[in-house]
């Protein structure tokens, strides 16, 4: 699976869809992580738009609607807000994702484990702000568990 990312040579989704283009081979895919969404400047109707097939996988994560560019690195490696904290458009990305397309949650913090919180409590705490957010997309109550969770 290709990820692209804004301080990467793989800086864009139009760039990615280019390389599966031409590199032909049915076995790359795409993972689509919110934060990269965000950073490159795609949009849920981008992502919406990919060619059916092509997105394998993707990951919930949030962040400030800005960042300044030499910060971005930082923040991809260990600095991501849970699904709900910040300002990205979640809701549109989950609606705009295939309906079979796994979806999982990539938000650590080095912030949050220095302050205390245990790995378990912020893996709880992640899986139920991803829940939350795709009940908020299907328009489902995030409290009726779905056995695709």
């Amino acid at each position: 699976l290709l990820e692209f990312l804004a301080v990467s040579g793989v800086n864009s989704l139009a760039y990615t869809l280019e390389l599966i283009r031409n590199v032909a081979n049915p076995a790359l895919g795409i993972s689509a992580d919110s934060l990269h969404i965000a950073r490159t400047g795609a949009t849920a109707a981008d992502i919406s738009a990919v060619p059916a097939g092509l997105i394998a996988h993707a990951q919930l994560n949030d962040g400030p609607a800005h960042v300044p560019a030499e910060q971005q690195m930082d923040e991809a490696r260990g600095e991501r807000l849970l699904p709900g904290e910040g300002s990205f458009d979640l809701i549109g990305l989950v609606r705009a994702l295939p309906p079979d397309v796994p979806i999982g949650v990539e938000a650590g913090s080095r912030t949050r484990f220095v302050s205390g919180v245990t790995m378990q409590d912020h893996g709880r705490a992640a899986v139920a702000a991803m829940r939350s957010v795709i009940a908020q997309a299907l328009q489902l109550e995030s409290e009726a568990p779905s056995p695709l969770w």
